[in-house]
């Protein structure tokens, strides 16, 4: 009977540990349930969005105000390689910040790789105190 239970409460804990990393298949979806949580988001920094992500960003790309081309009002964060134009226009997070980010500074961390806007942990330090205002997913 013991060895009963022993097998029942192994079992148990190899399912959930494959629940628990089990990959993400259906990036848009998974973007799209971030997106329909974004009020516990909103409000704070992006660090809090980055430590919850279980998919890695993969390419960055800042977005300056049309009349202030200075200041960066929001960016969007992909999580696929795009290798085509129409590629960027899924598998993304768009974020709008509170506090628009200074435009040159993000410019010099998206410039400084041989692929621009791709990940790094310049663009991570540079962006995780932002504060997140909005949040879209496609």
């Amino acid at each position: 009977m013991k060895e009963i239970k022993f097998i029942i409460v192994i079992m148990a804990i190899i399912s959930v540990s494959k629940a628990q990393t089990s990959p993400i298949t259906d990036t848009t979806a998974y973007l799209k349930t971030i997106e329909s949580k974004k009020s516990y988001f909103i409000g704070r920094p992006f660090s809090v969005l980055l430590d919850s992500l279980k998919i890695p960003i993969k390419v960055f790309i800042p977005k300056a105000y049309a009349f202030d081309v200075a200041k960066e009002k929001s960016t969007f964060f992909h999580f696929n390689s795009p290798n085509f134009l129409e590629d960027f226009a899924e598998k993304r997070l768009w974020i709008e910040w509170a506090t628009p980010r200074d435009a040159k500074a993000s410019d010099v961390i998206f410039s400084a790789t041989d692929t621009a806007g791709a990940w790094t942990t310049a663009a991570r330090d540079f962006y995780k105190t932002a504060v997140i205002k909005d949040i879209k997913a496609k």
